[in-house]
């Protein structure tokens, strides 16, 4: 498989789950080791969605606050 897309395409995920998990326990065993300081990159990108789905979801409530504040001014 040459693309990510084409790998989930073939539709056996038990066997891609288990090739991640090998391929992350082989990443672990070859670059950590005690005392090393390591960044969970899935963590902190998870982080940067979640801040902008609340930045959207802030702007939204802003825009329909607006909206029935005028609505209700008669």
């Amino acid at each position: 498989m040459s693309t990510p897309a084409r790998f989930w395409a073939v539709g056996d995920y038990d066997r891609v789950a288990m090739l991640i998990a090998e391929m992350g326990r082989a990443v672990v065993a070859a670059a950590v080791r005690p005392g090393a300081r390591v960044l969970d990159d899935a963590a902190v990108a998870a982080l940067e969605r979640l801040k902008k789905a609340a930045d959207k979801l802030q702007m939204l409530v802003k825009a329909l606050t607006r909206t029935s504040a005028f609505a209700t001014r008669d």
